[in-house]
Order: C-alpha cells, then sequence, then structure tokens
C-alpha cells in the first residue's frame, strides 16, 4: 500500500525496466484530486444537499386603499374653479387601517359617488419647474429694444404668439412646434418655422431684455452679463447638428451595411 503511494508521490525512474511500460502515466498526471482522493473520505460541501428556503410568512397588511381629495398649487387653474376658490382633485392613497368593520376598501364606483376625504396638499407640487425668467415685455420694451423685423424677420404679433405659446407650454419647444399655428397678416404673411427658428427667437429677445433692463446699475449689468450666456444659443451650430442626426435617420439598410463593412476594415 505505501508503496503505490510513494509512486504517486515520487515519479519512478525511466531506468526502471519495470516502469518503462508506464510513462506516458509519469508524463501526464492527473489533474483531478477526486481521481486520487480515498474511498472512504467526506464529499465536499458543494455536493451536501441544501436545506430549502422556508417561505416567509405574510403579515397582515395595516394600510389599505381610499379615495381622497387634495389641491395642486403647480396647476395654474386651481384658483379659477370651484366656490371656495380653489380647485380639489381626487386620487388612491394608503391610509391606515380603521377599527374592524370600518376598514372596508371602496371599489371605483364607491369612489365616483364620493368625494372621498381630504388629503391637503399635494406633497410633489414644490418639484414642478418654474416657468422661464421673461415670459412678456411691454409694448414700449419691444418697440424700443426689440424692434428688427427687417433684419430677422419677426413682427410683433409672431413674435407675441411664440411668447403666448412658451408660457401655454412652460417653454417646452417640441409642444410649440407642434401646435405652432400663426396665421400671418396682410404686411408679413406666414412662415414656415423650424424648431430652431423658434428657439433662436426666443433667445434673441431674452438677451436683449436681460440687457435693457439691467439699466446703467454696475452690479445689474455684471448680473445680467452671466445671465445672458445661460440664455446663448448657436443657430447654425444647431441647424448643422439636426441636418446632420436627420441623414443619420434617412440612411437606408444597404448604407449602413456598406458603413459597417467600411468601419470593420478599418479596424
Amino acid at each position: 500500500m505505501w508503496n503505490n503511494y510513494n509512486s504517486l508521490a515520487t515519479p519512478p525512474s525511466t531506468n526502471d525496466p519495470i516502469h518503462l511500460h508506464n510513462t506516458s502515466a509519469v508524463k501526464h498526471p492527473t489533474k483531478h484530486l477526486s481521481d486520487i482522493a480515498h474511498p472512504y473520505s467526506a464529499p465536499t460541501l458543494s455536493l451536501l444537499p441544501f436545506p430549502k428556503p422556508r417561505a416567509a410568512e405574510k403579515e397582515e397588511r395595516q394600510w389599505t386603499w381610499r379615495p381622497q381629495r387634495f389641491s395642486n398649487s403647480a396647476r395654474e387653474d386651481y384658483r379659477r374653479a370651484g366656490s371656495d376658490g380653489s380647485l380639489k382633485l381626487r386620487h388612491w392613497a394608503q391610509v391606515p387601517k380603521r377599527a374592524p368593520g370600518e376598514d372596508e376598501e371602496m371599489t371605483p364606483n364607491d369612489a365616483n359617488s364620493s368625494e372621498g376625504e381630504d388629503d391637503g396638499p399635494y406633497p410633489f407640487a414644490k418639484y414642478t419647474p418654474d416657468n422661464p425668467i421673461i415670459q412678456s415685455y411691454t409694448e414700449e420694451e419691444y418697440i424700443k429694444f426689440l424692434e428688427d423685423s427687417a433684419e430677422s424677420g419677426w413682427t410683433k404679433s409672431e413674435t407675441d404668439y411664440l411668447f403666448s405659446l412658451l408660457k401655454e407650454y412652460s417653454g417646452r419647444f417640441y409642444i410649440v412646434l407642434d401646435r405652432y399655428e400663426y396665421s400671418g397678416t396682410e404686411e408679413q404673411p406666414s412662415t414656415k418655422r423650424k424648431i430652431e427658428d423658434l428657439k433662436a427667437r426666443y433667445y434673441s429677445v431674452v438677451r436683449k431684455l436681460i440687457r435693457a433692463r439691467a439699466g446703467d446699475d454696475p452690479e445689474q449689468i455684471k448680473a445680467g452679463e452671466s445671465l445672458v450666456l445661460q440664455y446663448g444659443f448657436d443657430y447654425v451650430g444647431e441647424k448643422a447638428r439636426r441636418e446632420h442626426i436627420s441623414s443619420l435617420w434617412d440612411r437606408t439598410p444597404q448604407q449602413i451595411a456598406e458603413e459597417t463593412l467600411l468601419y470593420t476594415e478599418l479596424l
């Protein structure tokens, strides 16, 4: 027995004629420990069966769904509706369970027939973004600082129409572009505007108003110049960017396959 163990530990000499026929086993020893393990050794932990996890006991929930009223201060129409000067909306909310016999969940039909309890102000109204800083201008300001229809091609009526849409849709230019239906006037017929045209007109007006309203105060001028940088807009760069994206979207499958093949060859 010990001779066999030593033969595994120490390779036999190649000059021994007894082991000449078994040189392949010496040159290529086994790579698995399980091949030379003792037959009575204990199995590894990975072979032992693991106990199945017990299902967690379901706890009785301590809340229920009920319709409740609330007021959203982020809406502009909540003060114009109702006799009490506020608009009351309703939603389903989680509330603690009541005493036995009073905690029955209500169905949607019950919610429509009942106004529900008052939940107070809407907690997520504070996260509503504010509208842009400058949304309007006076007649005097437009005549004095903004009248440039000969250069920009924008009349006061179309500029008023643009700012009214921006105020209604909180400065969302994509929605404004979708709703933009300016009919034009006899002096200035309507022109099809793109989104970069709307942005360029809005930001140019805002920059002029910021500089005009700064006055002669050095601190106001410095604050206005830093604010002007926030309303910068590169019309040429934006137009080129959108044209490039449009050309990428308009590619045919054959063009995409050809470009992929060229990229593969370069790599």
